[in-house]
């Protein structure tokens, strides 16, 4: 499954590269740029995104991030592309690319298991892990995080995470909802959810 965007005229598509192999001669793929967050190992990497960036229908960069700890996907939420930046969600980390020429700006582990969502928010970014939610400054210094007493996804995976009015709405597996200020990280209720 993929997801194509446009920035400042470039086309941006992201999909899912599970199969290639950096060792390989036989890929379906070719990239300019490989990223990760450790050394390659073929076995290691359960998440592995593919990017390419075309003008006028001519592509002009490709680069593959990867990533070791739990599996992520490409959808709407899994990225933020801004005036020539995209920011990347890819396992437990997230990556910011430049555009057009995908090369890595910054990489920060957001969560210790996986990172589902991103959303831009104000300057910054709010990063929707499975054990953190993580604020993020533009240059991808964290400004807050926040640990709660369950990972924080449903057990029908639904609706378990909004912002609405500068708060953070998000339920946990017990089903117990938390509303954080998304300024500060602070929690600001918690109670079971409706």
């Amino acid at each position: 499954m993929g997801f194509q965007t446009e920035v400042n005229g470039y086309q941006i598509s992201l999909f899912n590269a599970r199969n290639y192999d950096p060792n390989s001669t036989d890929n379906s793929w070719n990239f300019d740029q490989l990223y990760s967050d450790e050394e390659y190992d073929d076995y290691q990497f359960v998440t592995r995104h593919g990017i390419e960036v075309s003008l006028n229908n001519q592509r002009l960069s490709a680069a593959l991030i990867m990533g070791g700890s739990g599996a992520t996907d490409i959808h709407i939420h899994a990225f933020v592309a801004n005036d020539n930046k995209l920011i990347v969600c890819c396992s437990n980390n997230v990556y910011c690319l430049s555009i057009p020429e995908l090369d890595l700006l910054w990489r920060v582990k957001c969560d210790e298991a996986t990172c589902f969502q991103i959303f831009a928010y104000k300057d910054n970014f709010i990063v929707h892990g499975e054990l953190q939610i993580t604020c993020l400054h533009q240059n991808g210094k964290q400004k807050w995080e926040f640990s709660g007493t369950d990972i924080f996804v449903t057990p029908n995976g639904k609706d378990n995470f909004q912002i609405v009015d500068g708060c953070i709405y998000v339920t946990n597996w017990d089903l117990v909802q938390v509303i954080l200020d998304a300024d500060t990280g602070k929690v600001m209720n918690e109670g079971d959810q409706p």
